[in-house]
């Protein structure tokens, strides 16, 4: 039964068919290709943005407790110099 509908097609239409095929499996594998590596660069991207927002975040945290051990040793310093006496 194939055979038959394969025979009965003419050669314009084997050719047309063939050409369809060809560009739908190529348009499948560039949007696949397309895909990959979209996603791949989306989590190179985000993983940088965290990097940075961390990296931010852990200097804020560093130079506010620089400040208030500096703060302490100010009022250490006096507390000290107000027991001396």
């Amino acid at each position: 039964m194939r055979f038959d509908l394969l025979k009965r097609l003419t050669i314009k239409t084997s050719l047309t068919l063939t050409t369809l095929v060809i560009f739908v499996v190529s348009i499948w594998a560039l949007t696949l290709y397309a895909s990959r590596t979209l996603k791949a660069d989306m989590e190179r991207q985000l993983g940088d943005q965290q990097f940075a927002i961390v990296s931010l975040l852990a200097a804020q945290v560093d130079q506010e407790l620089a400040d208030r051990m500096a703060g302490m040793e100010r009022a250490a310093a006096e507390i000290s110099g107000h027991l001396c006496l």
